[in-house]
């Protein structure tokens, strides 16, 4: 997951206050004695968050701007006296810059500071429990809600939103994702309740597509999913199979890939 983290001017000064500060980073040969410079923003000219890439390297967050959407700071150069002690955001601004972590930095025990961000992802999935809604077979004989548990793998991808939280050592990523995805199941349906008699081989397995869409509440790349879908099955006396395009609820899973 790339996750591409936001800060609002509202953050940046909550950043301010609490110890953290967006700096660049000097040019290496070009004045070596003089310390980073904080960023500032124009807060008055600003529109819309400032979107970035972040990197923790060595107790420190490298951040790499990728979207500035301010028409008149734009246009500016950077501002970098040192009679000012102020750099302005613009597109000559050097994408180089750093948040600083350390306790050693910032004499002070550790904290976390806690970026918002949004990612689209990629998931493997299994869904441990399904549940199905009572149906009734070609003789009118009810079937009551049936709970099914069983591997079932699957595969989707979707939208994420949360925050980071991170310190020195480490970053803990909490997230919410709406995804799309399609499950795959292998069912005998020797053991399965059918719609209508058949002949049915004992060893005879089909193999079923579930499209789904689902909920996942993540804690780094590990999630738990709420899915719902419906279930198609293939091959011979599919259509005899009494769940064939039913409706079901199911929970699992989900392991984030790094794509």
């Amino acid at each position: 997951m790339k996750a591409h983290y936001r800060l609002s001017p509202a953050k940046l000064a909550w950043m301010e206050k609490e110890g953290f500060h967006l700096t660049t980073i000097p040019k290496p040969g070009c004045c070596d004695d003089a310390p980073p410079l904080p960023i500032h923003h124009a807060f008055g000219d600003r529109r819309g968050p400032f979107k970035m890439l972040v990197t923790l390297k060595d107790g420190v967050l490298l951040v790499d701007p990728w979207s500035i959407k301010d028409d008149i700071n734009m246009a500016k150069d950077t501002i970098r006296g040192r009679e000012f002690h102020t750099t302005y955001l613009s597109k000559r601004t050097e994408a180089v810059l750093q948040i600083k972590l350390k306790r050693a930095d910032l004499e002070q025990v550790t904290q976390v500071v806690k970026l918002p961000y949004r990612a689209w992802v990629v998931t493997v999935n299994t869904l441990g429990i399904k549940v199905r809604p009572s149906v009734s077979d070609s003789l009118k004989k009810n079937y009551a809600t049936n709970t099914y548990s069983g591997f079932n793998l699957g595969i989707s991808a979707g939208h994420s939103f949360g925050h980071t939280a991170f310190t020195h050592r480490t970053q803990i990523s909490t997230s919410h994702t709406f995804s799309g995805g399609l499950g795959f199941s292998s069912i005998n349906l020797s053991r399965e309740p059918l719609y209508t008699d058949i002949t049915v081989n004992a060893s005879q397995n089909n193999f079923t597509l579930s499209p789904n869409l689902s909920y996942t509440l993540a804690r780094n790349d590990i999630g738990f999913m709420l899915s719902a879908g419906f279930d198609v099955m293939t091959g011979a006396h599919a259509d005899s199979w009494l769940y064939q395009r039913k409706f079901f609820w199911g929970f699992g899973v989900s392991v984030g890939l790094k794509v």
